[in-house]
């Protein structure tokens, strides 16, 4: 089942498009340089007093996000299927 979801607020970072979902921070699925890369969920992590991001090899803060997120009408195809085998 091929599930397609909307996305409202969202931002992109070196090329590739990020978006928030009931406050969670995803990465849409994008190719580069022939090779695929999936749906994924950006865990955010507190060292000491601000919550942060890792992407792409950056560790960009909450603050940082707030200020480059914007209104965005993006849409994602997910595969949610018993029989797909990733």
């Amino acid at each position: 089942m091929i599930t397609t979801l909307q996305y409202n607020y969202g931002f992109e970072y070196k090329n590739v498009r990020y978006v928030w979902k009931s406050k969670k921070l995803f990465r849409l699925p994008y190719v580069k340089n022939n090779r695929s890369y999936s749906f994924l969920e950006i865990p955010a992590y507190c060292p000491k007093t601000t919550i942060v991001y890792n992407i792409q090899k950056d560790k960009l803060t909450q603050n940082r996000l707030k200020s480059i997120t914007k209104k965005v009408d993006w849409t994602a195809e997910i595969i949610e299927d018993s029989d797909c085998p990733f």
